[in-house]
């Protein structure tokens, strides 16, 4: 079973969002403006920037998607800590309790 520790998730979490929105972005950005200097010789020109187009707005949707996902590690990081504290919290004041009990 492979193990998760909470800081790699957080960390890994930060750098996929950092490098979603920063990297691959602007690459995609990139290739989107690529589309203004192409020189077309032939009729399928409107087609093929439509396709073109089509291309480019799916790699935004994935990137965004993985944005999400990136997102997403970082709030189940935050809310096992928070569970877990809430677990060992619970767990204390039971022991407390039996402790009390046993005097």
């Amino acid at each position: 079973m492979i193990k998760v520790y909470l800081n790699e998730l957080e960390e890994t979490g930060n750098e996929l969002i950092s490098y979603s929105q920063n990297n691959i972005a602007n690459e995609i950005e990139k290739l989107k403006l690529a589309s203004n200097n192409f020189v077309w010789q032939g009729p399928a020109y409107n087609s093929f920037i439509a396709g073109y187009n089509a291309k480019i707005e799916n790699l935004i949707r994935m990137n965004n998607s993985l944005t999400i996902l990136a997102k997403y590690m970082l709030i189940v990081k935050e809310n096992y800590s928070d569970t877990n504290e809430k677990i060992n919290n619970a767990y204390e004041e039971l022991l407390s309790e039996f402790k009390s009990i046993g005097k």
